[in-house]
């Protein structure tokens, strides 16, 4: 967390230009650097997974950095070019003011597993859990994101979802185990060849 803060305070008190993008050495400054660029241009950032993912091959070039984010779909709103779900996203404190002080734990379930897919890749694997959560959630969204991330109702993102073969139903794979199956195949041809 330290060094994070200190990231986030490097980069806020730097200049969001092309010479400070061109200095940026590592993952975790150009991902804060990301973030900063996005707040300023009035967006959101909608997926922490795919903010670190374009991260990863983003452009060491300021303007065709600044042409491709108009085309990112991990962040929304303002300059950035690409409209908001009216819905979700972003997820401004009034906005979860307003899903919870509906007093609809449905629609407040909704919208915290929606919250969850888009902004932090996860996925809500026991609705009677999430729906038992939003009867009574938190009134900071702060506080109720942090909740949501660490629910045992939730998996994905750095948390492997593995709940459906848990569970006993060996019909339904999800994305993860799809793909670790498909792996799998693939090697072992490979390895039979």
């Amino acid at each position: 967390r330290c060094i994070a803060l200190c990231l986030v305070s490097c980069v806020v008190d730097a200049s969001l230009d092309a010479k400070a993008w061109a200095n940026l050495t590592s993952l975790p400054e150009k991902e804060v650097f990301l973030q900063a660029l996005v707040k300023e241009l009035h967006g959101s950032v909608v997926s922490d997974a795919g903010l670190k993912s374009y991260a990863l091959v983003a452009p060491s070039d300021y303007n065709i950095l600044l042409n491709q984010l108009k085309t990112q779909l991990w962040l929304c709103g303002g300059d950035t070019g690409r409209p908001c779900d009216t819905v979700v996203a972003p997820e401004k404190e009034e906005k979860w003011q307003n899903v919870v002080g509906g007093k609809d734990p449905q629609k407040t379930a909704q919208f915290a597993q929606n919250l969850l897919r888009w902004r932090f890749g996860m996925e809500v694997w026991d609705q009677q859990a999430l729906l038992a959560w939003a009867r009574s959630p938190p009134q900071d969204l702060d506080t109720a994101l942090n909740e949501l991330k660490g629910a045992s109702f939730v998996c994905g993102g750095s948390r492997p979802c593995h709940h459906t073969f848990a569970a006993g139903d060996p019909k339904e794979l999800t994305p993860q185990q799809s793909r670790a199956v498909w792996t799998g195949t693939i090697a072992f041809i490979c390895l039979c060849i």
